[in-house]
């Protein structure tokens, strides 16, 4: 089961990636290393199958500079909106 209280939220992660992302780079860069890039996945220039190693790099320094643990899971989980009533019969 997960804990909400825990729940890293997969659905906003380029919020995470904004607000992270300078302090990721500085760091990065003061240690002499090069930013990893997001990359088209091998064999295709779909822009939705892209293998996100920028993207990831920041959440995982981001996860280990928070201090805690967090949780997520396979599937999202909506709100749901409320059931659409039953039409009336004619």
């Amino acid at each position: 089961m997960v804990n909400l209280e825990l729940q890293l939220r997969l659905d906003d992660v380029a919020s995470l990636r904004m607000a992270m992302y300078p302090k990721f780079s500085r760091f990065i860069l003061e240690s002499g290393k090069a930013l990893p890039k997001n990359e088209p996945a091998p064999g295709t220039q779909e822009p939705d199958l892209v293998l996100r190693k920028l993207d990831c790099a920041v959440v995982n320094w981001s996860l280990s500079k928070a201090g805690r643990d967090y949780q997520t899971s396979g599937a999202f989980l909506w709100k749901a909106a409320p059931p659409i009533p039953a039409a009336e019969s004619c």
